[in-house]
């Protein structure tokens, strides 16, 4: 009779330990779905606020154009003129002399309403009647609607950076040390709002060695079928990145909406 009970009080005690167990897991994962629907609705929450905010955005286009890439420019005390298509140079020599490639960036606002945008990096004003030299781009310029803004990407580099270059396309590497970089940024005048971002980079291998000649280098003749070899390399229609704001002036951006992972079966 005392095994008998001793069994009875050894299966009620883990009995009760598996219903202490159980309801514990169960109140887990209601804290679980607590806590998930809670995250769910911010993120719902925060993804409406970026809606709302992408519907008032500024509609801004940022693209290049190739028209003025080719031939490279060579160094000048005031407008950089163009190498001449048989220019050669002779390494090491030559090696510091110095070259640039040229796209022009065009920003257009084409919004109903003003817009603030800011230029950074190798920009410059395109040529202007009766200026003896290029000047940087304006750090900041207002674009009223309708209005269109353009600029110079360029940057000159000695011919040894363009020769490694020449050798990270060849090998397809990517260290390429000669490159022109500049930042174009955008926003209204709305606090609560976006910032709208494109990062412009212009790069290439305008000049190649001549296979007959140790030492000698000239400039790549324009082969756009060439895909591991490219004279000048740049995108049309750089990408846009955009970052919301609760506030610009504070310094209060949006926070990123995050949904939680999918429940798990306990």
């Amino acid at each position: 009779m005392t095994d008998t009970w001793g069994i009875a009080a050894a299966v009620a005690t883990s009995a009760s330990a598996l219903f202490v167990a159980w309801q514990a897991g169960e109140t887990r994962r209601s804290t679980n779905i607590s806590q998930h629907a809670l995250t769910s609705s911010q993120a719902v929450a925060l993804d409406a606020a970026r809606g709302r905010l992408d519907d008032q955005a500024p509609q801004v286009e940022v693209h290049l154009t190739p028209e003025t890439a080719w031939p490279p420019l060579g160094p000048s005390a005031g407008w950089p003129q163009p190498w001449p298509p048989a220019q050669e140079w002779h390494f090491p020599r030559d090696e510091d002399t110095l070259l640039a490639l040229r796209v022009t960036v065009h920003v257009t606002n084409h919004s109903d309403r003003p817009v603030h945008a800011t230029f950074e990096g190798d920009l410059y004003h395109p040529y202007v009647e009766g200026a003896d030299r290029p000047t940087r781009m304006d750090r900041r310029l207002l674009l009223d609607p309708g209005q269109s803004v353009a600029a110079d990407l360029r940057k000159h580099f000695p011919l040894k950076d363009w020769a490694e270059n020449h050798r990270a396309y060849t090998e397809e590497t990517g260290d390429r040390p000669a490159q022109a970089l500049a930042l174009v940024r955008v926003h209204d005048d709305r606090d609560n709002g976006v910032i709208d971002s494109w990062e412009l980079a212009l790069s290439g291998a305008p000049i190649q060695p001549d296979p007959e000649r140790a030492g000698v280098w000239r400039l790549t003749p324009p082969m756009p079928d060439e895909s591991a070899l490219r004279c000048v390399d740049f995108e049309l229609q750089p990408p846009r990145v955009r970052t919301y704001w609760l506030s610009r002036s504070k310094n209060m951006p949006l926070p990123e909406p995050a949904y939680p992972p999918a429940l798990r079966a306990l």
